[in-house]
């Protein structure tokens, strides 16, 4: 039986003509159909996606640099201090827990400095444990950045 069908099926081709690249991408093409090619459609959604794409990130890259310059002017003005990195993390640290917008107002004046200093203190917000190191830390940075000692 297999034989038959493949004497069968030889005979059907014989007068068929070989299939040439040609023929069968003109008889696939879109364009013969009269549709648009496929490839500039992909290109084009291709440009697309990547001009949206830059789009964001610039605008992300913005939103991100408005929201770092505080800490950045931060760093910059501290560092002129020569604060050690503690006394820079203890000064944060007094800000992020008493809800200023940034660090650099406990450095615009002393009596500032004292009022979120000690409310910090009451609060606790230190380790008991590291009752000397906060004294120390807090007098370290009114005599850096004020000039005056903590008896004064």
């Amino acid at each position: 039986m297999m034989g038959r069908c493949l004497l069968l099926a030889k005979r059907e081709l014989h007068g068929v003509e070989p299939v040439s690249w040609e023929r069968l991408r003109d008889q696939w093409s879109l364009s013969a159909k009269g549709l648009m090619p496929i490839a500039p459609v992909v290109i084009a959604t291709a440009v697309v996606v990547a001009i949206f794409a830059l789009v964001w990130y610039g605008r992300s890259r913005v939103r991100r640099r408005q929201r770092d310059a505080p800490r950045r002017i931060f760093r910059q003005v501290i560092s002129g201090f020569g604060l050690t990195r503690a006394e820079v993390s203890l000064l944060i640290r007094i800000a992020h827990h008493q809800h200023l917008p940034t660090p650099l107002v406990l450095v615009l004046s002393p009596a500032t400095f004292e009022h979120h200093a000690q409310a910090y203190e009451r609060s606790g917000g230190f380790h008991l444990s590291g009752r000397a190191t906060f004294d120390e830390g807090i007098d370290r940075i009114r005599q850096i950045v004020f000039g005056v000692t903590g008896d004064q």
